[in-house]
């Protein structure tokens, strides 16, 4: 039995007929289908409010005694000399010419200063005259033997640099002259004023270079310019850290037995801003320093 086909496919075609009419009327109903989504919309980035905030760094710093006293080798010089015009009264129109050369400072630190001596040598030339019967001329040398003792008190002032507070004595232990038909005759008391007011020349000059060194204030500019800072902390979005100094606050020196040490609190700005270009940050002049005490936090 032969079998037909045809029915079946009579069938198929008026299905696809049927299909096809069914699409193009519902078209204007349907959406197109996108194989591509559209680039998102760009959103405006939303600047960050520049919120400033005050800190305090504190800073301790110590110079070793070690250090002042390297200071104090260089500021002082080795040679002292001086001049006392009718010095003995044994003698008449005498005159006491003298000088020492000093040994190395020695510099220990107590809560209550930083203690100095050193110790000299030197001759002393006596000139004059002796009545013993006839007036006979005398000229003689000693031997010279002094210690220069002395305290400094340091003091911060507000313009960066310290105030030594510098005083001390001299104390001739040894000034012995031979005079003929006087034997030998000690100079000691006579040599001891005329040191006593060089050592007073010798310290007011070494307080006077001591108290225009600048090297704290040195130190303290290029600190403060290091400060100024600008850190990047975000690169999406960019952003900025910026430190600004405002201010410095010290108290007064405290001296142990191995430093001398300055306590400093530096008052500073931080803010943060947003931007692709780091923010200007220019370096302002070092303040005055507010003395006082720093309360620790």
């Amino acid at each position: 039995m032969r079998t037909s086909w045809r029915p079946l496919t009579g069938l198929l075609v008026l299905m696809l007929l049927a299909a096809g009419a069914w699409v193009l009327w519902q078209r204007p109903a349907l959406p197109l289908l996108e194989l591509t989504a559209p680039p998102p919309a760009a959103r405006p980035l939303k600047a960050l409010a520049p919120e400033v905030r005050d800190s305090v760094l504190h800073l301790p710093v110590a110079v070793s005694i070690e250090a002042l006293r390297a200071r104090l080798e260089q500021a002082a010089p080795r040679r002292l000399s001086g001049r006392e015009d009718n010095p003995v009264g044994a003698l008449s129109d005498d005159r006491l010419d003298w000088q020492a050369e000093r040994g190395p400072i020695a510099l220990a630190g107590r809560p209550d200063g930083l203690y100095l001596q050193v110790a000299a040598v030197g001759q002393a030339r006596v000139q004059g005259k002796a009545r013993i019967l006839v007036e006979i001329p005398v000229s003689a040398r000693a031997d010279l033997a002094a210690t220069l003792s002395a305290r400094l008190q340091p003091q911060q002032r507000p313009d960066w640099t310290l105030v030594p507070n510098l005083g001390g004595v001299v104390q001739v232990q040894r000034a012995e002259v031979p005079i003929q038909g006087l034997g030998r005759v000690s100079l000691r008391e006579q040599v001891q004023g005329p040191a006593n007011r060089a050592a007073q020349d010798l310290l007011r000059r070494l307080e006077q270079r001591l108290a225009g060194d600048q090297q704290l204030r040195s130190l303290a500019e290029r600190e403060w310019a290091r400060l100024h800072q600008v850190q990047r902390v975000s690169d999406e979005p960019p952003a900025w850290l910026v430190i600004r100094p405002s201010g410095v606050r010290a108290q007064q020196p405290r001296i142990d037995a191995e430093s001398l040490h300055l306590g400093l609190a530096i008052s500073a700005q931080t803010r943060l801003v947003t931007g692709a270009e780091p923010p200007a940050n220019p370096v302002a002049p070092l303040p005055t320093l507010e003395l006082g005490p720093i309360r620790p936090g």
